[in-house]
């Protein structure tokens, strides 16, 4: 079960570095992406066995802070590298996806080592709190199985599982398309701020709010159970933002409208993957 996801991601980004032209760039990300869904397909089966249902929420918010703190990181730092590194007679760019995809490199190989598939292989955990949470995790199991599908046929005939998929595909495709596009965006409408660097201080700040965006949507999910709900919402402001953002007219409008977006977009990403999580039994989410 051990996942070397963060190992591929970093050498990945190394071997971007290796790329001869536009084409090359262009494939690279669209293999990780494909790879990312398996990813997730196995988070999401090791997060059912180690999280109760009443945290899911608030655990995944956390986890997935590293959205919001990747952009408020890597903004300033990848415009920083572009400038200012040339090492060795190479461009900016590719000295980026190295010294980027290092500690991907290195993460993944801790995770290897650290990360467990059940709370009884965690040597973290005292026997009480594994038999406790042992117990707990075991009756979910059971409630979930008697109100969801247990063979991979009728969930593909259920009409909620499609419904999710639609929600993963609008709101990851806006995800995307934002943490892509921003730095173009800003710098389209940008009379003042003409260095990368510039670009990449305007950029950090929609992710900046992203960070109480996931902490937020996430704990507040979890304490209302009222998780579709906190989604829909998520989604209309994002769209509220998107929206502005085909009117702006000046950076500061525009900036305003993609920290709107973003705040949406981020908090939506803090339950959507506790939110699905409700719809499946343990035999459904395991990794062929």
């Amino acid at each position: 079960m051990d996942c070397p996801h963060n190992d591929f991601v970093g050498t990945r980004g190394n071997i971007d570095r290796f790329c001869a032209n536009n084409d090359a760039l262009i494939y690279s990300p669209f293999f990780i992406r494909c790879h990312r869904s398996w990813f997730f397909s196995w988070y999401n089966f090791v997060f059912n066995l180690l999280v109760q249902d009443r945290e899911r929420g608030r655990t995944t918010a956390v986890l997935l802070l590293a959205l919001p703190i990747g952009g408020l990181i890597g903004a300033p730092a990848s415009t920083w590298i572009l400038d200012n590194i040339s090492w060795l007679g190479m461009a900016g760019w590719r000295w980026m996806f190295i010294l980027e995809g290092i500690p991907a490199i290195i993460i993944g190989i801790i995770v290897v080592f650290y990360l467990t598939n059940r709370p009884a292989n965690a040597k973290w955990l005292s026997k009480e709190e594994n038999d406790w949470l042992e117990g707990e995790l075991s009756a979910e199991r059971k409630v979930s199985s008697s109100i969801n599908k247990v063979t991979k046929l009728d969930m593909l005939k259920d009409s909620k599982i499609w419904k999710l998929a639609l929600f993963y595909f609008a709101g990851y495709t806006s995800i995307y398309g934002l943490s892509f596009w921003m730095p173009t965006i800003i710098k389209s409408l940008s009379e003042n701020a003409t260095t990368n660097l510039e670009i990449g201080w305007l950029a950090m700040i929609p992710s900046l709010v992203g960070i109480p965006a996931i902490m937020f949507v996430g704990w507040n999910s979890d304490r209302t159970n009222e998780h579709k709900s906190h989604l829909l919402v998520c989604l209309m402001i994002a769209v509220v933002g998107f929206i502005g953002c085909g009117f702006s007219n000046s950076v500061f409008m525009l900036v305003l409208m993609l920290t709107i977006t973003s705040f949406g977009l981020y908090g939506f990403s803090g339950c959507f993957f506790a939110y699905m999580t409700f719809f499946f039994t343990e035999s459904l989410r395991q990794l062929e």
